[in-house]
């Protein structure tokens, strides 16, 4: 029985998007072995970006990347030997700090703007809460990828988080108030320096996840992770 995720399904769809005119413009080229290393180089850089804009696709709990690493290096080798899986882990490594650069330019972009995002959020809340609040709080919410979160951008979410409360729909119920709560006590943790501040990805992404739908947290069958983790500091403190 083949295990796997139902991001590796979204995934295996935009790897289809993008092998599918390969196929039909170039049938030929693509039933070779270099063909074979082609698709396999896709599937390889799709799963790599996929992974780093936070669709983690899983067949058999590994990584599609890794599926498309393995048919590289098989069909590399038997055209040159152990040098073809040998370039192709080169490639790889390559691949994967050349994106993990690009990520790091763009994050610290993220982080110089959300200020500037955040002044226009407490302008628009003051008019009124509505579609492009909601917009401009997303991008002030600021969670670093490579960096930590540091005095000062623990102190800039606290501020986020003040007006995400404001703006909060009637209709917003208790767990989206856990969630804030939960944020606010691990960034206020974070600002007295000293030892660094670990917060829950679970409470980032419930964060982000109310952000994008208007201050509301998409009703999901199986939220046993975030509530596990919105406990543990109760269950620490009985």
């Amino acid at each position: 029985m083949i295990v796997f995720n139902l991001l590796a399904i979204v995934v295996g769809l935009i790897i289809g998007i993008c092998l599918g005119p390969l196929y039909w413009a170039f049938p030929d080229f693509m039933e070779t072995t270099w063909g074979n290393v082609l698709a396999a180089g896709v599937v390889t850089v799709v799963g790599i970006v996929t992974d780093l804009v936070g669709l983690k696709g899983r067949v058999f709990w590994l990584p599609i990347w890794f599926f498309g690493l393995v048919g590289m290096g098989v069909n590399l080798h038997t055209q040159w030997g152990w040098w073809g899986p040998a370039l192709a882990g080169a490639l790889v490594v390559v691949l994967f700090g050349g994106l993990l650069a690009m990520g790091a330019v763009h994050e610290r972009k993220e982080w110089a703007e959300a200020p500037g995002n955040l002044n226009a959020a407490k302008e628009s809340l003051a008019k009124g809460v509505n579609e492009a609040t909601w917009e401009l709080l997303g991008k002030a919410y600021f969670v670093p990828a490579w960096g930590d979160d540091t005095p000062e951008r623990c102190r800039h979410n606290l501020e986020v988080l003040a007006m995400v409360r404001k703006a909060l729909p009637p209709t917003a119920g208790g767990l989206e108030v856990r969630v804030i709560d939960a944020l606010a006590a691990a960034y206020s943790s974070g600002m007295a320096g000293g030892e660094k501040v670990s917060v829950p990805s679970e409470f980032t992404s419930a964060m982000q996840e109310m952000l994008g739908n208007h201050g509301a947290l998409p009703e999901e069958e199986d939220r046993k992770d975030l509530i596990e983790a919105l406990d543990k500091p109760v269950a620490a403190a009985a």
